[in-house]
């Protein structure tokens, strides 16, 4: 079984943010203001005594309003601990956080992080969004990978595999939506898993508590809940 604290760890770097500051293990992640992951502060297991968590908190208040971005702390199954600190902060975004084992099998063509970026461009609801999400693609570490799903000529869904520490984080797993329910999803889901095998690594993935389609499919791939996370902002 795979400590969660290490896929922690492992989505950090795969998800690398403009900055951050460290507070003691926690970290303070900035970046433009759009992107959860890369503008919140993960606690990193760390349980402070009761003052240095309320001072630690202060800290990250005045240092978010400093860059002008609202506090956010992402709270997972493991910080639970925090929530009287912060009883009155709103909740949103419950993720959760599957893992499974590696299957081989064909990983077929990959594409670069550019050729994938073209491509969703197009396709991003919000374009400051866009802009931060691929400033961050572009500082991967260089073991990452990017898979199409085709029909005929057109590309018509991707996703991402990144490698860290033994662990492949599947990211950005989409199908555009005339294109769903024709099992482009799952041989995404596949191919990033041959590619995973390659290194001998463990999958992990982070999808939406309400998206019950994704976590049906993933669950049949063999992916089960290792934990959960939240974030939590000032009211």
């Amino acid at each position: 079984m795979i400590e969660n604290q290490r896929i922690e760890r492992a989505a950090e770097a795969a998800v690398p943010s403009a900055g951050f500051r460290q507070l003691g293990r926690w970290r303070a992640h900035m970046s433009d203001g759009y992107v959860r992951r890369l503008n919140s502060v993960a606690l990193h297991g760390e349980h402070p005594e009761d003052d240095e968590t309320r001072l630690r908190l202060e800290t990250v208040r005045r240092l978010y309003g400093e860059h002008r971005l609202r506090p956010l702390i992402r709270e997972t199954t493991m910080d639970e601990w925090i929530s009287p600190f912060i009883a009155d902060w709103s909740e949103s975004g419950e993720t959760l956080v599957m893992t499974a084992e590696a299957t081989a099998g064909a990983v077929g063509p990959v594409a670069s992080i550019e050729e994938w970026l073209a491509w969703l461009q197009p396709r991003a609801a919000l374009q400051a969004r866009f802009v931060e999400a691929a400033t961050s693609a572009r500082k991967l570490p260089a073991d990452n990978v990017v898979v199409f799903a085709t029909e005929g000529l057109d590309i018509v869904g991707a996703g991402r595999g990144v490698s860290v520490d033994g662990l492949t984080g599947l990211y950005d797993i989409t199908v555009d939506p005339g294109h769903r329910r024709r099992g482009l999803g799952r041989e995404l889901v596949r191919r990033l898993s041959a590619w995973a095998a390659e290194r001998s690594d463990v999958l992990y993935l982070q999808v939406a508590a309400v998206n019950t389609a994704a976590i049906e499919l993933y669950e049949t791939e063999g992916f089960v809940e290792s934990y959960r996370y939240r974030y939590r902002r000032p009211a």
